[in-house]
């Protein structure tokens, strides 16, 4: 069966029958495997060879990237680079890695309102193409996630969202810098769509982007440890000052996830009046970012999220909205501008990212 998939170009399909073969060490199943890898790599080389003859460069670039160890898809993903941004842009965008650290907007931290507002540090927790996602690596606030305990919250209706993409945005990035965010895109229960320039982490994502606990762990800036309780809750879980309760996107009613000082995640959720740190999440086309503010790698790395269903603490699936799932498992463009993101393989909310008008 691994061999007549093979012939008929099904790789996918004829990895899982070799790999299975080869758990049980059955005849040549494990040679088959890398035969199998290898024509892959050569028939996804040899699309991408098409498609750059045809002009496509951003769906060859997609290609090449996954198969960048494969003979010389390196030098091809650099003409492919240029080719889509010039050799100027692309030469800061393919040096911004995940877990580096990038420098965007600026936004008063330090308590010390007579010297101006400090610039804003993010984390990159994911790369496609030109545009990377991005958590602050701080807590900037602290407020509630509602302003009053009441059930039937969701994203949509919550404050904090209103906060997030008007307050927070107007206050910390220009009119141009606000054209090069990138809206995310969510899908909600009843099928409406919502659009985000600013947002929080999912449970999932918050679980998935960073790797550990440790990696989940948050300091709030002098001022967000100025606002309320949830950093003295913080320093309790970790003997930290500064470490804090940060909010998740996800919410069961009236109860908000959210991350504690000790990095890990409450599903059992605190009251949405209650006020816990704030990490906004945004995302940058670097291809509209006339400079770079790259300073290289964080010690905290995180990973590249993979599909998951998130559900509340009751196991039913919580009132967040969920975004649109694509048709397949890779990176498109649709028609009406948005970009999907997908991880294949785990089940997890997607990503997805609307184009912004220059």
């Amino acid at each position: 069966d691994g061999i007549s998939r093979m012939e008929k170009g099904d790789y996918e399909n004829a990895t899982i029958a070799f790999a299975v073969l080869a758990y049980y060490n059955y005849k040549d199943s494990a040679q088959k495997l890398e035969e199998v890898k290898a024509a892959q790599n050569a028939s996804l080389y040899n699309n991408a060879i098409d498609l750059m003859n045809k002009g496509t460069y951003a769906d060859a670039l997609d290609i090449l990237e996954s198969i960048k160890s494969y003979g010389n898809s390196a030098e091809k993903i650099e003409m492919c680079g240029i080719a889509i941004y010039g050799k100027e842009a692309w030469n800061k965008i393919k040096n911004i890695q995940i877990g580096d650290i990038y420098t965007f907007g600026s936004y008063e931290q330090d308590n010390n309102w007579e010297n101006g507002k400090e610039d804003i540090e993010w984390i990159v927790v994911d790369k496609q193409g030109s545009t990377i996602t991005v958590v602050s690596k701080y807590a900037l606030s602290c407020r509630s996630y509602h302003f009053r305990n009441t059930t039937f919250v969701t994203w949509e209706t919550a404050d904090i969202r209103d906060w997030l993409n008007e307050t927070f945005l107007n206050d910390a990035f220009s009119e141009e810098q606000q054209k090069k965010l990138r809206e995310f895109k969510f899908q909600n229960a009843d099928g409406s769509i919502i659009y985000d320039k600013i947002t929080l982490m999912s449970s999932a994502e918050a679980n998935l982007l960073f790797e550990t606990d440790e990696a989940r762990k948050c300091l709030a800036t002098d001022v967000a440890n100025q606002q309320a309780y949830p950093l003295e809750e913080g320093e309790a879980d970790t003997g930290n000052p500064n470490r804090c309760w940060w909010w998740l996107r996800t919410n069961d009613d009236n109860y908000a996830y959210f991350v504690r000082g000790d990095g890990k995640i409450s599903t059992s959720g605190e009251r949405v009046d209650n006020d816990l740190a704030v990490r906004p999440m945004i995302a940058i086309d670097l291809n509209l970012v006339p400079n770079t503010n790259y300073s290289g790698s964080d010690t905290s790395t995180p990973i590249v999220p993979e599909d998951t269903t998130e559900t509340g603490g009751n196991g039913a699936n919580t009132s967040t909205p969920a975004p649109v799932v694509p048709d397949d498992s890779t990176e498109t463009s649709a028609s009406d501008g948005t970009v999907h993101i997908k991880i294949p393989e785990k089940e997890e909310e997607t990503v997805h990212i609307k184009t912004p008008v220059p």
